[in-house]
């Protein structure tokens, strides 16, 4: 099948333009607006949305280079309207799709029907200002044109600063789940740091004395923050860390090292976190607890990873018996050979803490689990394929090992995982076990296009899904 390049501009101009309708065809009815939101029975500073119009599925996505979207090529050459209900967009492939109400119970969208589609929302504002936007179920939402990430996995924990206007306000959702919900609340705080997805580690006894940490930090603020510093304290000891820049409406993760006290330490560290300006005006501030684990429990590692600077996490299962030396390494005391390192590789929407939780120690391997940067990952390829590596290395620096004993076993996604990286390095394992797997992306998922009658720019997009094909690569 020919690649099509619609997501272009050029692709949106004529080709998307509804037909026009005979001249002794009947007149249309006419048909209301989009209605904005109900805000009467909203608490202040939260405003919910109880009315939805809504479009099915219009592009054409799968696992490809370009995808092909109706809606999309018109937000990007300008040609957006708000639509009514009852009004049609011709899809990429088939005939034309008509905006329909929504069916709304408790402020929940039922969206089954339009996964991979849109659902639109207005409301009226009687001032400028940034609010947070919470909700669940889409894979990004256009607020007054400007796109922001949203939770297509439904995990709920993403609250993104928007501007909302005076006057008339839309949200354009692409709709990724059954149901969707989302709100609009107003900032407790113009600054704040958002702990709810934190990337934290275990302390191990006798091994950590530094571990890196990564939050958030919610700007709802008009105004950037510009030269700030980050001050984190354990037992009256402070690190710094410069922020050089966090744009104004926005959320940006940001990563920390903590350093810990010498000694025993409690069951838990006590952690406090301090924004401050380049004035040393406190902009925010958080608290959080450490759990201390011993030298042979399943432990949550943290590094910082040298893709983008952020905070990464995997799993460590110790082999059995395993014990800290003098050194700061986990050690297991035995005549016999070191323990080799066991990859363990977790399936879609499975954290590679629960996967871990599956596993028991072997007195043979010190078993990593990767995180592949979520428990969704990238099907384990491209920047998860790169985690596995950045796991390992981190891991190795603590564990006393054989690194040349390695073998991976994966479920699922997890498994395809071992193929895909046992594939692209070649010669590094020494065995690989893997159950309910799937070999490449397009086995998995369809959707992969053909080269044939491709032009020259389409085959040059289509080179880089070779790095996806498995079976092509398993005779490295």
């Amino acid at each position: 099948m020919r690649l099509l390049l619609a997501s272009i501009a050029l692709f949106a101009t004529s080709a998307l333009a509804a037909p026009p309708e005979p001249a002794d065809a009947p007149a249309r009815p006419a048909v209301p607006a989009a209605t904005p939101a109900n805000q009467s029975q909203s608490p202040p500073g939260e405003i919910v949305f109880d009315e939805f119009l809504v479009i099915p599925k219009l592009g054409v996505y799968g696992r490809v280079p370009m995808h092909r979207d109706p809606l999309e090529a018109k937000l990007a050459t300008g040609q957006w309207k708000t639509p009514a209900d009852g009004d049609s967009i011709d899809a990429a492939v088939g005939s034309s799709r008509r905006w329909r109400k929504g069916e709304v119970d408790d402020n929940v969208l039922d969206s089954l029907s339009a996964i991979g589609g849109y659902a639109l929302t207005t409301f009226d504002s009687n001032v400028d200002r940034i609010m947070l936007l919470e909700g669940a179920g889409y894979a990004n939402v256009y607020v007054n044109g400007r796109l922001h990430a949203g939770d297509a996995y439904a995990v709920g924990w993403l609250p993104v600063p928007v501007e909302i206007v005076k006057g008339s306000n839309e949200l354009l959702f692409q709709v990724s789940q059954p149901t969707l919900n989302a709100k609009l609340v107003a900032a407790e705080h113009p600054i704040s740091i958002n702990l709810a997805h934190a990337t934290l580690p275990d302390v191990v006894r006798g091994i950590d004395r530094q571990v890196w940490a990564g939050f958030a930090i919610i700007n709802a603020d008009p105004a950037p923050i510009e030269a700030a510093t980050l001050r984190v304290t354990v037992a009256g000891e402070t690190t710094e860390t410069d922020i050089a820049f966090v744009d104004a409406a926005s959320l940006q993760q940001v990563a920390a090292p903590v350093k810990l006290p010498a000694g025993d330490l409690a069951d838990e560290v006590a952690v406090s976190i301090e924004l401050v300006s380049k004035d040393d005006e406190k902009l925010a501030s958080a608290n959080l607890s450490l759990p201390v684990v011993a030298a042979g429990d399943v432990q949550r590692r943290t590094f910082r990873s040298a893709i983008d600077g952020s905070v990464q996490t995997y799993t460590l299962i110790p082999a059995s018996e395993t014990t800290a030396s003098d050194e700061g390494r986990l050690v297991v005391a035995r005549e016999s050979a070191k323990p080799g390192i066991q990859l363990a590789l977790h399936d879609l929407g499975v954290t590679a803490n629960d996967f871990a939780q599956q596993l028991s120690p072997s007195p043979d391997w010190h078993t990593v689990v990767p995180t592949g940067r979520s428990a969704f990952g990238f099907d384990w390829e491209d920047w998860s394929q790169q985690d596995i590596d950045e796991a390992l290395e981190a891991a190795k620096a603590v564990v006393d090992a054989d690194a040349d004993k390695l073998v991976a076993i994966g479920h699922g996604m997890g498994g395809h995982g071992v193929l895909q990286w046992g594939s692209t390095h070649p010669g590094r394992l020494a065995a690989a076990a893997l159950l309910n797997s799937w070999p490449s992306l397009w086995t998995y998922g369809g959707g992969r296009p053909g080269s044939e009658g491709a032009t020259a720019v389409e085959q040059m997009l289509l080179r880089p899904t070779v790095a996806s094909d498995t079976l092509a690569l398993v005779e490295n």
